[in-house]
């Protein structure tokens, strides 16, 4: 309400209960990509209660990828330090947060520091793209039916992205901008809102913008003690207020974990059995619903890789089956 003040827009608030499991249906019907990134469910839904009031909308989309917005960029710092530690100390650690009780808690610290520590260990350049697999090694080696594996060289692409010169940060940057925002962030928006006839405006990627923000010296963009987005920070303290520009980061994504527990189970079983994909598919299904009885005992925390498989199998029946 206060940042609608100053801008003089009319501001509307809207308290939704999303069903999950209607939600993803009614997602893959029209989605034709192969996203996996659970947040177009909650985008989805935020266009279509837009729609109700304008035709054209602004969106910030690209702002963390130019003004260094993830926690994904001074985690790859640390792990540039952490490499430094003798390597016996560095497995124990892995081992000790391996131990801890699996959660499917939204952003739980297990998850993300599974995902550092594992991480850290392909080396430079590859820690910071392997934030963006939704099934590691292990999972391709235990669900995927023997010969189908991909070839790996998705993740090798994105690593290689940072191979230009620069900071560290600034190539971190260039590859989410050549990769992460294009294949995901950018899809996401537009496949949600072209569902419901809804325009979206990214202004954040004005070319001459882009430019700018791209030239900026790193430390304007993440502060040492690791404060994301640290020149728009300053700049929202003196145009907005201080407590605005302190608050966290909010992503989108939806807790699709604790659902595959509940709705979204048996929507899981339900995709992965259904033909042609049980029969032509890549995965092993047997594999695939051991897995999800486990996560739903709360023995492992397969959210993401689950979730993968689902946008999988509802992408293969919705468009191979015609």
């Amino acid at each position: 309400v206060l940042y609608a003040s100053l801008v003089r827009s009319v501001h509307h608030n809207e308290l939704v209960d999303l069903d999950l499991a209607k939600a993803v249906l009614d997602v893959a019907a029209t989605n034709d990509d192969l996203l996996a990134d659970s947040s177009i469910l909650a985008v989805d839904r935020l266009c279509a209660v837009t729609r109700e009031h304008v035709t054209v909308a602004l969106s910030g989309d690209g702002a963390d990828e130019i003004l260094a917005g993830y926690s994904t960029y001074p985690a790859t710092y640390l792990a540039r330090a952490w490499r430094t530690v003798p390597s016996p100390l560095r497995d124990l650690a892995r081992r000790g947060v391996e131990r801890l009780p699996p959660s499917t808690e939204r952003y739980n610290p297990r998850d993300f520091a599974l995902r550092f520590l594992r991480g850290a260990e392909r080396g430079a350049g590859h820690d910071f793209a392997s934030w963006r697999i939704y099934l590691d090694d292990d999972d391709k080696r235990a669900l995927v039916r023997h010969g189908r594996l991909p070839d790996g060289r998705a993740i090798e692409r994105y690593a290689d992205a940072m191979a230009s010169s620069g900071t560290l940060l600034k190539r971190m940057l260039v590859a989410d901008l050549t990769h992460y925002l294009p294949n995901d962030m950018l899809v996401k928006v537009d496949r949600a809102s072209m569902r419901h006839g809804l325009e979206v405006r990214v202004p954040f990627l004005d070319p001459d913008f882009v430019t700018l923000a791209l030239s900026l010296p790193s430390s304007l963009l993440l502060g040492p003690t690791a404060e994301k987005k640290r020149i728009i920070r300053r700049h929202v303290e003196k145009r907005v207020s201080k407590e605005t520009a302190r608050r966290k980061k909010r992503g989108f994504n939806v807790p699709v974990g604790e659902a595959l527990k509940g709705p979204l189970f048996d929507v899981l079983l339900d995709a992965i059995r259904s033909e042609p994909f049980r029969s032509d598919g890549p995965i092993d299904v047997d594999a695939v619903e051991r897995r999800a009885r486990a996560h739903r005992n709360g023995e492992v925390d397969a959210g993401f890789a689950l979730y993968a498989i689902l946008a999988l199998a509802l992408w293969w029946r919705t468009f191979l089956r015609r």
